[in-house]
C-alpha cells in the first residue's frame, strides 16, 4: 500500500471484510479477534487489522497437549 508511515510497512494490513474472507470466519468474529490480539489500526477513518498480530494472537491460543492426553 502507498502512502503508509514507515512504521506500518511491515504489517500484513487487511480490512474487516477481506480478513473475515481470509480466515474463513464472519465480520462479527474477526472484529472480535482483532480486537483481543490488539491488531486494530485506523488510519483516515478507516479500520484496518495487522494480520501479524492476528497469527501471533491465535498461536498463543493454540491447545498443546502430551501425547497421552486428550483434549476434547
Amino acid at each position: 500500500m502507498q502512502g503508509l508511515p514507515a512504521q506500518y510497512k511491515n504489517m500484513r494490513l487487511e480490512r474487516f471484510d477481506k480478513g473475515a474472507e481470509k480466515y474463513q470466519v464472519c465480520k462479527k468474529t474477526f472484529v472480535k479477534m482483532a480486537k483481543n490480539a490488539n491488531a486494530v489500526i485506523v488510519m483516515d477513518g478507516i479500520h484496518w487489522a495487522d494480520l501479524n498480530k492476528i497469527d501471533e494472537f491465535l498461536d498463543s491460543c493454540r491447545i498443546t497437549t502430551n501425547e497421552d492426553e486428550e483434549y476434547y
